[in-house]
């Protein structure tokens, strides 16, 4: 089965005047004043993520999370997500609008970090959903998606920071289909030039470590870039590409890039699509010959289209 023409036109975000909106409400209401909690999205390791709705019908996500008792690594953890949030703004990065601290009796402190409602859910969902359906995505909505993961990604490295936990968990769609990159938690700031950016410190998702950092090798941008073209794979087979019964088979999988090439091979996509989710260059095991976000963006099949 097709899943699109051999030309596709990657659509870029939708502007999302709602944004500007959003916190103007959150400012007049003196943060979180005029919004009342609807439901709990999610749970995380030490906070929930509550979905509110202000008076007026605007909603927004506010992870919140109660400080008494968390330790030190996890409020420098908290603290680093608040500063990066704070600084990025790219259409396809989930919108920051504030953190806001209330005290109670029953918990103490609560913060409450608060963003933009990604309405249409995970990337992991959407992808689980089309993967049980056996219905690949049109290769506009495959290219349109790898092309916005990749320019949220490049504009953090041109921002010096590091996602370092990119998955398709952490990736979210808004509700008109763009992509929205989240979760910062594990998010690291360079303080220097932008080839000094690297984390020694082993963390994110097993299935999305880059080669490098199972060798145990600094993690600079080219583990960030490694992870885009994991969800470039995704996006285009409907599966991770690496899986393994245990932590070891897993990690020789990935040092040795083996992967199910047939999945991708009888994907319905263009040739010039499928391949920058190979081996050969999103998905190289060596860092320095991996193929970059700005070589990537800068081919025609991945420019965005007008409108």
């Amino acid at each position: 089965q097709s899943s699109g023409s051999d030309n596709p036109s990657p659509r870029a975000p939708r502007p999302d005047p709602s944004l500007d909106r959003l916190a103007s409400i959150f400012d007049s209401y003196g943060a979180l004043d005029g919004f009342r909690e609807v439901r709990c999205l999610g749970r995380g390791s030490f906070g929930q993520a509550i979905l509110m709705r202000s008076t007026a019908g605007e909603q927004i996500v506010a992870k919140r999370l109660h400080l008494a008792g968390i330790s030190q690594s996890e409020l420098a953890r908290l603290e680093t997500e608040v500063r990066v949030c704070a600084k990025l703004r790219h259409p396809c990065i989930v919108h920051y609008l504030g953190t806001v601290v209330r005290s109670d009796t029953s918990h103490g402190d609560t913060m409450y970090i608060c963003q933009e409602h990604a309405a249409g859910g995970t990337l992991a969902d959407r992808i689980d959903k089309h993967a049980t359906a056996q219905r690949p995505f049109h290769v506009d909505v495959a290219v349109s998606w790898i092309v916005q993961i990749s320019s949220a990604v490049a504009y953090m490295h041109s921002e010096r920071t590091l996602h370092r936990d990119l998955s398709a968990q952490n990736v979210f769609l808004s509700a008109n289909e763009d992509i929205k990159v989240g979760d910062f938690g594990l998010s690291k700031v360079g303080q220097s030039s932008l080839h000094s950016i690297s984390g020694i410190t082993i963390c994110g998702t097993p299935n999305y470590f880059s080669p490098e950092m199972i060798r145990g090798e600094p993690y600079g941008t080219a583990s960030d870039t490694w992870a885009v073209g994991l969800l470039a794979h995704e996006i285009l087979t409907l599966k991770h590409p690496f899986v393994g019964t245990s932590m070891a088979l897993l990690f020789q999988r990935i040092l040795a890039c083996e992967y199910d090439e047939a999945a991708l091979n009888v994907a319905a996509y263009p040739e010039a699509l499928k391949v920058v989710a190979s081996r050969d260059q999103l998905l190289h095991t060596d860092p320095r010959a991996r193929l970059t976000l700005d070589t990537l963006l800068a081919r025609p099949m991945f420019a965005f289209q007008s409108s």
